[in-house]
């Protein structure tokens, strides 16, 4: 079996890629601050911030292919500490990147819609950059770092997935307010093409099948607002719509900017690797299904120290 290193595997991302994976690869896991265990998967203790750390231990493991999610991913924290999201989303691409030089490794490298500044209809991969926040800019930084590695790929998504720590992504927490009868807000005027972890996954096996290398979009085929995104999730679990309450984000504050448009065309990717890519209602529909099926719960049981 080739050898799969997945960073940030306490993450959202980084468990839900590891579980999918862990029959297909010889997996790896880097975590940090948040320890995590699994009977199928070696895992390391990196600071990814520091160099040494990160060659030594990707040095011992001798990966084919990297997938890179570790990240400073809270979006208002970023903004308030630029330097830390700067040595975190940044400098550790350049890190890997410097490790794995003269080696065959391919690099993998997650990035964001964050990038784009909302500002068009649909962007593609060759539509330049203009980030809003300070975290965009730290992904752009990570993506000019990607791509110095030999058969570097970028993937720039906007997730929805499982957490195993006691935390919750957008999807989880809409279904845990609603289903403790908890109004929310729901912002009518962001569009986002958030995709399933494990949709993801699936584009990602595909993609290291043919060694698929570049900036692609790994998203969902369309769009949805996020106030259409609880109400859709409130009819799959049969919750009160009546509790999302639709605004505007311009009547919210957050400290960092978001973009409102974030329309990601997916037709190279869907011409590359010969796939439907699934639209955001599908990536829903599989998300609860997974939830009724009990993947939450045996993710948790799974990485558990």
């Amino acid at each position: 079996m080739k050898k799969l290193l997945i960073t940030g595997i306490s993450g959202l991302l980084g468990s839900n890629l590891a579980y999918y994976f862990k029959d297909k690869y010889d997996v790896t896991g880097f975590y940090h601050k948040n320890r995590v265990a699994h009977k199928d998967i070696k895992m390391h203790a990196v600071d990814m911030t520091r160099p040494d750390d990160v060659k030594h231990n990707i040095d011992l493991c001798q990966p084919d292919i990297i997938i890179h999610c570790a990240a400073l991913a809270d979006i208002d924290q970023c903004e308030e500490q630029p330097e830390l999201a700067r040595r975190c989303n940044v400098e550790t691409v350049g890190h890997i990147v410097n490790a794995i030089k003269g080696s065959p490794t391919k690099l993998i490298f997650i990035s964001s819609d964050a990038v784009y500044d909302g500002k068009k209809d649909k962007y593609c991969e060759d539509d330049a950059v203009g980030p809003l926040s300070v975290y965009g800019r730290t992904k752009v930084g990570g993506e000019q770092q990607a791509l110095k590695a030999p058969r570097g790929l970028v993937a720039r998504t906007n997730l929805i997935g499982w957490n195993i720590l006691e935390k919750r992504h957008l999807a989880e927490w809409m279904i845990h307010e609603l289903s403790a009868g908890r109004p929310i807000k729901g912002f009518t005027d962001v569009y986002f093409a958030a995709i399933y972890t494990f949709k993801l996954a699936e584009l990602l096996a595909a993609a290291m099948a043919v060694d698929l290398e570049g900036v692609y979009h790994f998203a969902g085929s369309n769009a949805i607002s996020k106030h259409d995104c609880a109400v859709l999730l409130a009819e799959l679990y049969g919750l009160d719509k009546k509790l999302i309450e639709p605004i505007s984000v311009d009547q919210f504050k957050l400290k960092a900017k978001r973009a409102k448009n974030l329309i990601l065309d997916v037709s190279k990717l869907q011409t590359t690797l010969h796939r439907n890519i699934p639209t955001v209602e599908e990536s829903l529909r599989r998300f609860h299904a997974d939830d009724r099926d009990g993947l939450p719960q045996r993710l948790k049981r799974e990485f558990a120290v």
